[in-house]
């Protein structure tokens, strides 16, 4: 069962998956830098996200799956350098240089059916 928490800047996992998700900037949707310094494990899979930059800020990401989205680029993510984990298969993804760089960390990745070049 889930683990209470009173304050938004306490949660550590959050999970919206199949919510039909399109913009994580919209008003309506998490305020991120709430949870810059608490946020470990994020998962956004099954919805229609194209733009991943208000993710850059959580730095305290450990684990991030993105799967099934509309997503281009992961390069805001770069920024996250704890990341351990990265699923973001069934997107639109094109490049991916950069990722080794900023992400030291990662152990994982998975990035099955994206639109990546044989140079990455």
């Amino acid at each position: 069962s889930p683990e209470s928490v009173d304050r938004i800047e306490d949660v550590t996992q959050l999970l919206f998956r199949n919510r039909g998700l399109k913009d994580l900037s919209t008003r309506r949707t998490v305020d991120f830098s709430r949870l810059a310094g608490s946020l470990e494990v994020l998962s956004f899979s099954n919805n229609r996200i194209t733009d991943v930059r208000p993710l850059a800020m959580l730095a305290s990401l450990v684990e991030v799956n993105l799967n099934f989205n509309q997503i281009v680029d992961l390069s805001p993510l770069f920024e996250c350098e704890l990341l351990e984990k990265l699923f973001a298969s069934h997107n639109r993804i094109e490049g991916i240089v950069g990722l080794d760089a900023g992400c030291t960390r990662l152990s994982e990745l998975s990035l099955f059916s994206n639109s990546l070049d044989n140079h990455d």
